[in-house]
């Protein structure tokens, strides 16, 4: 595990440094962007990855906050999946039209490691896998927004609650 930050400048090296640090995860992911576009997060390794993280504990969770939830329902259908079956564990929610956040995209595990694009149309990127003391301000963010978020209609309608026995 490193103790430097990663920095990115190319879509691919975005993509695999986001896939190593939720290979990192062990208890929670939070995600937010407008759209999850990277390949990373409709991919089967990123479906099958998130579902073992949340039937190895019930205390173990995936949150993430979307700005465009026409593009979520038609372009992730792996995470859509995971949604619909693991309700209780993994849940997303949308920012309501007149909520502004911005064009990045980040992502948190585990309350330590991070990864912060903050223009989403630029592959520029920094990553760390241990540093609590970044992570912790985009934890905040994240929790601030999700208070007015609302959740995906598609996934609570047709939600199972959780992992399969």
């Amino acid at each position: 595990m490193t103790s430097q930050a990663i920095h990115t400048e190319t879509r691919d090296a975005l993509d695999e440094t986001l896939a190593a640090l939720l290979e990192r995860a062990r208890q929670r992911v939070l995600m937010f962007g407008a759209r999850l576009e990277l390949p990373v997060f409709n991919s089967a390794a990123t479906h099958d990855l998130l579902a073992s993280l949340v039937a190895r504990r019930r205390q173990n969770q995936v949150h993430f906050i979307i700005g465009d939830e026409r593009y979520f329902l038609s372009q992730n259908r792996r995470l859509l999946d995971l949604c619909r079956r693991f309700s209780s564990f993994i849940e997303g929610r949308i920012l309501p039209d007149e909520f502004n956040t911005g064009d990045d995209l980040f992502v948190v595990i585990d309350d330590c490691g991070y990864l912060h694009q903050p223009r989403a149309e630029h592959p520029a990127a920094v990553a760390h896998f241990d540093n609590r003391a970044r992570t912790a301000p985009l934890i905040r963010r994240f929790y601030d927004v999700w208070e007015f978020s609302i959740p995906i209609t598609e996934v609570s309608v047709l939600g199972l609650g959780g992992p399969p026995a």
